[in-house]
């Protein structure tokens, strides 16, 4: 219990910083993969470009 006290706050602290930070990573446009969508995956899955549903 007393790890969990300690240490929790301070994992949830890194596990958001890398969430966003993932989220934030742009996907580069890859001639050799016509199948993946470019830009943020933020973006991309609140708001996907038209044709990509």
């Amino acid at each position: 219990i007393t790890l969990y006290t300690i240490y929790m706050p301070i994992l949830r602290i890194q596990i958001i910083s890398f969430i966003q930070t993932w989220n934030n990573h742009k996907i580069q446009k890859q001639p050799n993969r016509p199948y993946l969508v470019p830009g943020k995956p933020f973006m991309n899955y609140n708001f996907p470009p038209t044709g990509v549903l």
